[in-house]
């Protein structure tokens, strides 16, 4: 009868540590078998109603779990279909989800379908709306479309600005300009006076179409974690309560052992 307890007490310790043992992550993103398949620049131009060239000015989100975040797109040019100077497409996050993850200043081919009631990010496959911003891939998106591209403003002065004000923070603002006039006097003592203007640069103001919102709704991130949380305390809690009655029963088929033998 002991050895049957103590067998008992063995299985009771093993049902706790898993219990308290801290769950396997998950992950959302699998590959198909055989691996993903493998489309070309062409494939998504042919298949993807809108094609375009911009840079991230802003990101937003996460607002709904089927689109995480929402990118603020100016454009440069639109390789297929035609649209605002300034597109919201949503349907971006991390590749932990199997979308395509988009940061500020990335300068990249987006895949768009939609129209003004809301644009989204267009996937063939996993992670793949958006592609590098070079100069083949845009010829290859070019000469895929068929459309002669309608170009609205150049990537490089928005991608300084941006690189600028991520460099020198909130203090700097991002296209300013400044220009120096020397004043020179005949004397030999020479003095300068010079003289600097600054255009403060904006974004241009778009409302954000779709489900989105014009602008971001800060959210804040979920406490850390304590030391126990509810549900191990709990399983701590029944644990003791089992070992507390195994032990008493251990202990009473001791004492009728020894009364045995006595």
């Amino acid at each position: 009868m002991v050895a049957c307890l103590w067998r008992l007490t063995v299985v009771a310790l093993i049902v706790c540590a898993v219990g308290l043992a801290p769950p396997a992550p998950a992950f959302a993103c699998t590959q198909p078998p055989g691996g993903l398949p493998y489309y070309s620049v062409a494939d998504h131009v042919k298949a993807a109603p809108i094609v375009l060239e911009g840079v991230v000015i802003a990101t937003q989100g996460p607002y709904y779990p089927d689109y995480p975040e929402a990118a603020n797109v100016q454009v440069v040019q639109y390789l297929k279909g035609n649209g605002p100077s300034v597109i919201v497409i949503s349907g971006f996050g991390p590749s932990s989800v199997c979308l395509s993850s988009v940061g500020l200043g990335q300068h990249l081919i987006f895949y768009v379908r939609g129209d003004e009631n809301g644009y989204y990010a267009f996937y063939l496959s996993q992670f793949d709306a958006v592609a590098p911003a070079d100069s083949q891939t845009i010829a290859e998106a070019a000469a895929a479309s068929g459309q002669q591209p309608i170009f609205l403003s150049p990537a490089e002065p928005l991608l300084t600005q941006i690189a600028i004000a991520q460099r020198f923070g909130p203090a700097y603002t991002p296209g300013a300009t400044a220009t120096a006039t020397p004043t020179h006097t005949a004397t030999p003592t020479r003095t300068h006076t010079p003289t600097a203007t600054m255009t403060p640069f904006a974004f241009p103001a778009t409302s954000v179409p779709g489900p989105f919102i014009s602008t971001a709704t800060p959210y804040s991130s979920p406490p850390a974690n304590t030391l126990f949380s509810v549900e191990a305390m709990a399983v701590i809690g029944i644990c003791g309560v089992v070992m507390l009655v195994f032990g008493l029963a251990m202990g009473v088929a001791v004492g009728i052992t020894y009364k045995q033998r006595d």
